[in-house]
């Protein structure tokens, strides 16, 4: 594989990217650069549509589609939330501590006195003060968590063309790198300019491109900080309007 171009670690617009041929027996040496060769090789989303690919209304995708990652964000968390754990992660000086409400009253206990093997294997049945029986579960917050967190996608073609794309499944690619590819495979739905990705029609094959990689967590905060101002630069905006409507209204009614 040295004469030839590593994708994972490629930018997929090069135009110099050079892969075995069909017919070359390094071509399935590796099941994940199989992949990526059989999907660099198909003809990328959209190449050529006229269309706004934003007015695109539930359509499937008829073949395996290759992407490399500009850049996922956690919709599901708020851009301030989000930059305190970059700061954080910077100098853990910055962390920043929040006070725990107490509830008034004794607090209750659940003892666990037995676990139901036939039932679900997530749970266990217990009694608690009251001597009434209740099952507990024994997911972490952190799986509970995973499975109502949503990603913001954003992916680019070898063409260079942009798309965004959303799970549908919990994923733990927080920490993945820019530049990772990514194999969105055939009957996957998208809609207005989204993919909507399904555990079972998707592969992450990771990697990066390594002039991407440098400061990727300095590059973010800018970005997240400068959304965040432009965020509140509208709802000031916004407030200010409703403001000034009232004021006409009251001249008018006077």
């Amino acid at each position: 594989m040295s004469n030839f171009t590593n994708i994972l670690i490629s930018n997929l617009t090069d135009s110099n990217i050079q892969i075995p041929k069909k017919n070359d027996p390094l071509r399935n040496v590796n099941p994940i650069y199989s992949q990526l060769y059989d999907t660099f090789e198909n003809e990328p989303w959209l190449p050529n549509s006229s269309k706004d690919s934003t007015q695109m209304k539930m359509i499937k995708t008829d073949s395996d589609l290759l992407f490399q990652v500009l850049m996922i964000e956690n919709i599901s968390k708020s851009k301030q939330s989000q930059l305190d754990d970059l700061s954080t992660k910077f100098d853990p000086k910055n962390q920043r501590v929040d006070t725990l409400r107490q509830s008034k009253g004794p607090k209750k206990f659940d003892i666990v006195n037995q676990v139901d093997l036939d039932k679900d294997d997530n749970a266990t049945t217990s009694n608690n003060s009251n001597n009434t029986t209740s099952t507990i579960p024994l997911k972490s917050s952190s799986d509970l968590q995973s499975r109502k967190t949503v990603y913001k996608i954003t992916l680019q073609t070898k063409k260079s063309d942009i798309f965004f794309a959303i799970n549908t499944y919990p994923i733990h690619w927080d920490n993945c790198c820019a530049g990772a590819k990514l194999i969105i495979k055939k009957g996957t739905i998208f809609n207005r300019g989204v993919f909507y990705l399904k555990e079972e029609l998707t592969a992450m094959c990771f990697g990066s491109v390594h002039s991407w990689v440098e400061q990727q967590d300095l590059k973010k905060y800018s970005y997240l900080e400068g959304k965040l101002s432009r965020d509140n630069d509208g709802f000031k905006d916004v407030s200010t309007s409703r403001k000034r409507k009232a004021i006409d209204i009251s001249e008018d009614d006077i």
